[in-house]
């Protein structure tokens, strides 16, 4: 938190954290005070916040403590975003288990970093869970391949049905010219008409 004899120190922790927002965001120090939900919380009290004190905070723990966390929301927002758009793209299911693999090895890597012990357990979850969205993967994968399959087995079987139907059609029209007229112009032009 801030020194105790920053005015700020003396808000609630929803205006602080609104405070955090704000510079975040970018705003001045002349936007922060005329925010209205700032505006208020410092009439209600009868405080002020000079621009020193906004410096001041700035180099404050509580301050870098926000801004440590919205960085990692932020990092998690994009990670789920990412998720999102593979699982709605065409071919999620695989490239999910390619995200899901990447961030076990950044997981690994971010313990190795930080010179955290890696906990057997930790990984072994991570790697069964891994290995079982795999098998899911893999199934669903089989299930639609031979829901394809058969799908194109009908077109097929109704294609070969429908030749055999013209088959059937065309060899009857031939047993139908006679013999001795196969040769004449009429009788095939007449076979060529359909009649």
């Amino acid at each position: 938190m801030a020194r105790p004899r920053n005015n700020i120190t003396k808000l609630p922790t929803e205006i602080r954290l609104r405070i955090c927002e704000l510079i975040e965001d970018g705003r001045t120090y002349d936007e922060i005070r005329a925010d209205e939900t700032v505006k208020t919380a410092l009439e209600e009290r009868e405080l002020a916040i000079h621009n020193s004190s906004l410096g001041a905070y700035l180099k404050s723990p509580e301050f870098k403590e926000y801004q440590n966390v919205r960085r990692k929301w932020g990092i998690d927002l994009k990670r789920r975003n990412i998720a999102r758009a593979f699982v709605e793209a065409e071919s999620g299911s695989d490239n999910i288990a390619k995200v899901a693999n990447f961030e076990l090895l950044n997981i690994i890597i971010e313990k190795l970093q930080s010179n955290e012990d890696l906990d057997p357990k930790e990984l072994r979850s991570f790697s069964t869970a891994l290995a079982a969205y795999e098998r899911n993967r893999i199934s669903a994968a089989k299930d639609k391949t031979e829901k394809k399959l058969s799908d194109v087995e009908a077109n097929y079987q109704t294609e070969i049905a429908g030749l055999k139907e013209t088959i059937a059609k065309l060899t009857e029209k031939l047993g139908n010219i006679p013999v001795d007229n196969t040769g004449t112009i009429a009788a095939m032009d007449s076979f060529v008409k359909g009649e």
